[in-house]
C-alpha cells in the first residue's frame, strides 16, 4: 500500500461509516477518542473484504453504549466462518477497522 493510502473507518452506530485517508496510520491517541477503553475485537480479521485490525470500546456495555448493529453483523459472520462456536456478544459503541493493521493469520 502506497505511504499516502493509509486508511482505517469508523462504524458508527447509526450505520454510517466515517472514512480516514491519509498518510499515517491511526495512531493509540486517535483510536481511544473514538472508543476510550480500546479493546481489539478477536477474530475481526477483516471488513470491506480487506484484512484489517478492529478495535472497540472494552468497558461499552457497562457505560450503556447503543448496539452497533452492523459491526456486530460483519463480526459475527467472520466467526461463523472459523466453524468454531462462539458467544453471541454484540460490539456497543463505534468501532474503529484499521486496514494498516492487520494480522499475519488473516
Amino acid at each position: 500500500m502506497d505511504k499516502r493510502n493509509k486508511e482505517w473507518l469508523v462504524i458508527n452506530v447509526d450505520g454510517t461509516i466515517t472514512r480516514h485517508l491519509g498518510n499515517r496510520r491511526p495512531s493509540y491517541e486517535q483510536i481511544r477518542k473514538i472508543v476510550d477503553m480500546v479493546e481489539r475485537i478477536p477474530e475481526f480479521k477483516r471488513y470491506e473484504d480487506r484484512p484489517c485490525v478492529a478495535y472497540c470500546d472494552e468497558n461499552g456495555k457497562t457505560k450503556n453504549l447503543l448496539l452497533n448493529e452492523l459491526a456486530t453483523t460483519a463480526w459475527h459472520e467472520q466467526l461463523a466462518k472459523t466453524g468454531r462456536p462462539f458467544d453471541p456478544v454484540l460490539l456497543v459503541g463505534p468501532v474503529v477497522i484499521d486496514f494498516t493493521r492487520s494480522s499475519k493469520r488473516v
